[in-house]
């Protein structure tokens, strides 16, 4: 008995607290006359319901509502303005399809705080949800792409934009052809997770952030998978970062990065695997970076850094860096694994007896010349690389493992990706790598015997 008259009050209490909720209805609306009506007059606690077909308009949520879209519902929003517009929290927008808006607009606009976003697809507009000045937004199980056609003045816009946003979750979601798959500034405490970004500027985007946790997301095929910008305390671990070659692209980008770990990762197939520019006491560990141009590359002002228990495997350049940095190749005398280097382990530790020295001779060669990188793992090169193993060649640029190791770290793939066969980099297969150099040293025959043939 006292329970039950508990409850009763329990529920008389919240009731009071929010009336609106006592009166909350569901409503269904058939077009765009009907939803702006019910928008207008709804009251906290409301489901309205969009049956099948299109309403065209831009439409303001005021109210802590549920927005619910049975199959077919398109909300196509006019050229000017947002489609959705939300000025209240706890708001729902569920299943439907937006598009349309200004050129300088977003799809969904959150302005409130713990609203969500999910299983919406959001196509041909500038960008795809914008939070600005929201806490603890929730946008999941989205499909998000920007404009159709990029004509006059149109460009792209980012797929997911967090701006002034602490506590955001995106989860996932699909973002293509954006500017950026997911953009998070000027916020803290935000989860990207199971995401998969394609086709973008920068897939993951942050910038005055902190205490962001970047998990489980594939990038593929942009110019940087992940460009984490004057940011700090980020986790970015078991993703998968790959393809991502466009103009010199890389898997990972970390400028003016502080304090955060990359871990766990698979690294494959980019133009270079992780990138660190004027980034200090970050550690980089348990990744596989394999098949990359150049596997890591420490520009200028990136020292102090800790990176150990690596797998470093079929790069053409393994590890490259700016003479005056200083970074600790391994913790605890626990290095990285390499699969070029020569391994001597007599005392049978898992350790090499000689230490890895990367930045070789041929590697500043390449530089000034790209096109050597064709004799990448030739015979030739591979035993010079090993007379450098065991002897002292000066060279500004060597890193020096000094533990490293002799077997591979297990790095376990936690997420499921496609790799596209056109989009797969060629070139880094050692039987294609093969058949180019017998194809340039044909042509290089072919063309003197030619030369000869013209003077004689």
């Amino acid at each position: 008995m006292y329970k039950r008259i508990g409850f009763i009050t329990c529920v008389i209490f919240f009731i009071l607290l929010n009336p609106g909720f006592a009166n909350a209805e569901e409503i269904s609306v058939t077009d765009e006359e009907t939803l702006t009506a019910a928008l207008k007059e709804a009251q906290d606690g409301d489901v309205i319901i969009l049956e099948a077909g299109e309403y065209q308009g831009n439409f303001t949520i005021e109210a802590s509502i549920e927005l619910i879209g049975e199959e077919g519902a398109h909300i196509k929003g006019l050229d000017t303005g947002y489609p959705v517009l939300i000025e209240a929290d706890d708001v729902v927008i569920d299943n439907l399809h937006v598009e349309g808006g200004g050129t300088d607009a977003a799809g969904i606009f959150s302005r409130g705080d713990r609203n969500e976003i999910k299983n919406n697809k959001i196509s041909n507009v500038f960008h795809g949800v914008l939070v600005r000045e929201g806490y603890a937004n929730v946008i999941t199980g989205n499909n998000i792409s920007s404009w159709d056609e990029l004509k006059g003045s149109k460009r792209y816009g980012y797929g997911i934009y967090v701006i002034e946003g602490d506590s955001a979750v995106i989860a996932g979601n699909q973002t293509y052809d954006t500017q950026d798959g997911a953009w998070v500034s000027h916020s803290t405490l935000a989860q990207i997770t199971n995401n998969r970004f394609i086709n973008a500027r920068y897939g993951v985007h942050t910038m005055y952030a902190s205490d962001v946790a970047i998990t489980h997301n594939e990038v593929r095929g942009s110019y940087n998978g992940g460009m984490i910008m004057q940011s700090e305390n980020i986790t970015i671990k078991n993703n998968y970062f790959h393809l991502n070659t466009i103009s010199d692209g890389s898997g990972i980008f970390g400028y003016d990065l502080f304090d955060s770990s990359i871990s766990d990762n698979i690294i494959k197939g980019n133009s270079k695997g992780i990138m660190l520019s004027y980034a200090q006491g970050n550690r980089i560990h348990n990744n596989e970076i394999t098949e990359n141009v150049r596997g890591l590359e420490l520009g200028e002002g990136a020292t102090n850094n800790w990176i150990y228990l690596n797998n470093f495997k079929k790069n053409t350049q393994q590890v490259i860096t700016v003479p005056e940095n200083e970074n600790d190749f391994n913790v605890d005398e626990i290095g990285n694994y390499w699969d070029d280097q020569q391994i001597v382990d007599l005392q049978d530790d898992g350790t090499n007896d000689f230490a890895y020295k990367s930045g070789d001779v041929f590697y500043q060669m390449i530089e000034r010349d790209p096109f050597l990188q064709v004799f990448f793992e030739s015979p030739t090169i591979r035993l010079w690389n090993t007379i450098e193993q065991y002897t002292h060649l000066p060279s500004d640029t060597h890193v020096i493992d000094e533990y490293s190791l002799t077997e591979p770290v297990e790095v376990v793939q936690q997420i499921e990706v496609y790799t596209p066969q056109e989009e797969q980099m060629a070139f880094m297969n050692p039987v294609g790598l093969a058949l180019l150099f017998v194809l340039v040293i044909g042509i290089s025959f072919i063309t003197i015997y030619l030369s000869r043939r013209k003077t004689t």
